[in-house]
């Protein structure tokens, strides 16, 4: 818990810096993409997801950004899993951070990327599952942290105005926790494929 707190506040700190040189960059962008999520495996409690996520981008230079990002996504509990039993509801989830974005082709009017970069997850659970009695149990999760990478390819419209599609994945950095009044059940897991499909704003 104390190794996420610090994350939180080292990703925190990291954005307030990107945003108070914005004014100095010679070339910003802004975006926002509806994301959907694949969980990679059955050791998953989620059997699918989807959010949104806004994205700004600081250009250093024409190759290199750093991009801040705050999102927001439920994930919906599959009802057979290795996790538990009767398994059933929704998480909700508020990722914050920041990802290195990298600039591999220039080929107007296609653009492609790279990006890295990690997230902190905010967990609101609304997941239940039934114990051994076969009462009905609401399930907690803690809150998690993973890495991204994924590669986008940015379509422009107008001058300013584009369309972009991302393929990325997301991979846990530390374990988070599953429980319910019960006890401990296994560990969580928010790794997954992600799709994304938005457009983007040039300053």
């Amino acid at each position: 818990m104390k190794k996420n707190i610090c994350l939180a506040l080292a990703l925190a700190g990291i954005a307030s810096a990107l945003l108070s040189v914005s004014a100095q960059s010679t070339r910003q962008d802004a975006s926002a993409a509806f994301q959907y999520f694949l969980p990679k495996d059955n050791n998953s409690l989620y059997n699918n997801g989807f959010g949104g996520e806004l994205q700004y981008r600081y250009w250093f230079c024409d190759s290199l950004a750093l991009a801040p990002a705050i999102g927001a996504s439920r994930l919906n509990v599959a009802r057979q899993n290795e996790v538990a039993t009767g398994t059933d509801g929704t998480v909700d989830i508020l990722p914050l951070g920041a990802d290195v974005v990298v600039n591999i082709a220039d080929l107007p009017p296609l653009r492609i990327n790279l990006q890295a970069g990690v997230r902190y997850l905010f967990v609101s659970s609304s997941a239940t599952a039934q114990n051994i009695a076969g009462k009905t149990v609401d399930m907690s999760i803690d809150n998690g942290a993973v890495w991204r990478v994924g590669l986008d390819v940015d379509y422009a419209l107008t001058a300013h105005l584009g369309l972009f599609g991302d393929a990325g994945y997301q991979q846990d950095i530390s374990k988070q926790s599953i429980s319910t009044v019960d006890g401990p059940l296994r560990d969580n897991t928010f790794r997954a494929f992600i799709l994304e499909l938005g457009m983007r704003y040039r300053f």
